[in-house]
């Protein structure tokens, strides 16, 4: 419906362009790890293909992996501090990782690892 075209698109731009603009997100990150772009990719790609393959299976949540599918608070501020010198990336994990919360909860992360991590994404996304 016209009404919903807006909408539609945007979901459309979020799973497709958006996708192609976080791996290049990623790619950054690891080149301040140090890690070139070629082996970057290299070892990023299995991932991302793994990823792809979780999601065609089934939808979300039961496609979720990493840390805040496993609660894991120490963890993620680890790797936001990591991120403190690309306020960009860090932005992008701060509020993929709100999204990726949202999911974990639906899949039966335990409140109290769901509220721990919360917080420290909140404070993230504040500044």
């Amino acid at each position: 419906a016209a009404d919903g075209r807006a909408a539609y698109h945007a979901a459309a731009v979020l799973a497709s362009n958006h996708l192609v603009a976080l791996q290049a997100t990623a790619l950054r990150t690891m080149s301040g790890a140090g890690v070139s772009p070629e082996d970057a990719w290299r070892l990023l790609w299995p991932l991302v293909a793994g990823t792809l393959a979780n999601l065609e299976a089934g939808p979300v949540p039961g496609s979720l992996t990493g840390p805040v599918a496993r609660g894991d608070a120490g963890t993620v501020q680890r790797n936001l501090r990591a991120l403190d010198g690309d306020p960009s990336a860090a932005a992008v994990y701060a509020a993929l990782s709100m999204e990726a919360l949202a999911l974990a909860r639906k899949a039966g992360l335990p409140e109290e690892r769901a509220e721990a991590l919360e917080e420290i994404l909140a404070r993230a996304q504040a500044g």
